[in-house]
């Protein structure tokens, strides 16, 4: 019988609307949350009995090996940590943790030479504001993953009058381009689709979306490498023989000069 009755569906809780004369002052208790809330003050309340009757019948004698290394700060009880550690096993600890920065370094390296490499091929004709060229790195040094083409000239006058469209035989908005740079003739004989408006704009959020993406990225890599160089210098620290320490670096790490050992 009580199975069947377990069968039956149960009925829907329902609540009635709150009177508009009230509305005004908000969500008003119902009596579910005066029963929460006064189970909770009373068990509270219990608590407090138990522990004052506890704090009643203490030995002020009482003594437990535990008090020898704990002490009580701003009414709080805190255990010291006991330095049971010797110094190879810290070295060893902290050489794990710096084979593990350095993992996460070169997978972080690999994916920013993916994302300048879809860039390369994304700004193709495009040309990369100096801003961004200075974040991402683009402007550092030459780079042999992107092709250049040099022309030499005789003298100032001809650099002058240097015409890039002419020279190469294209027109003016395909010059950037360091290959497959198509002539005025090839164009005239080849219909070139243009692409709608639509379509510019969404190619222009996915380079955007890359671009943010890669300064994330060298954010990241810069923030491990300070990482290393602090987990190197601790690794250091533990060796053997003198040190001074100097101060810090502009990345906060601190200077840290060892004395020579004579050697016998």
């Amino acid at each position: 019988m009580s199975s069947v009755r377990r069968s039956k569906p149960n009925k829907t809780y329902r609540e009635r609307s709150q009177n508009p004369t009230t509305r005004p002052f908000g969500l008003l208790e119902k009596h579910k949350d005066y029963v929460l809330r006064a189970r909770d003050f009373r068990n509270k309340q219990t608590q407090l009995k138990g522990l004052r009757e506890r704090a009643y019948h203490r030995n002020p004698d009482e003594f437990y090996f535990g008090m020898i290394h704990a002490k009580v700060k701003h009414g709080a009880h805190q255990d010291e940590r006991l330095n049971n550690y010797s110094n190879d096993f810290i070295l060893m600890l902290k050489t794990q943790d710096l084979k593990y920065v350095q993992n996460l370094r070169n997978i972080e390296r690999k994916k920013i030479t993916k994302l300048k490499e879809s860039l390369h091929l994304l700004d193709q004709g495009v040309q990369i504001p100096d801003n961004r060229k200075h974040q991402t790195g683009e402007d550092d040094g030459p780079s042999t993953s992107r092709p250049k083409h040099t022309v030499f000239v005789d003298n100032e006058e001809e650099l002058e009058k240097f015409d890039p469209a002419k020279y190469f035989d294209t027109v003016p908005e395909l010059t950037s381009r360091a290959f497959n740079r198509p002539r005025v003739q090839q164009l005239e004989t080849v219909s070139i689709p243009k692409l709608s408006v639509k379509r510019q704009q969404k190619q222009e959020k996915e380079r955007d979306a890359v671009y943010q993406e890669l300064l994330s990225r060298l954010d990241r890599d810069k923030q491990l490498a300070v990482v290393e160089k602090e987990l190197r210098l601790q690794r250091s620290v533990h060796d053997k023989g003198g040190k001074t320490k100097l101060g810090t670096d502009e990345d906060g790490v601190p200077i840290i000069k060892f004395h020579p050992i004579r050697k016998k």
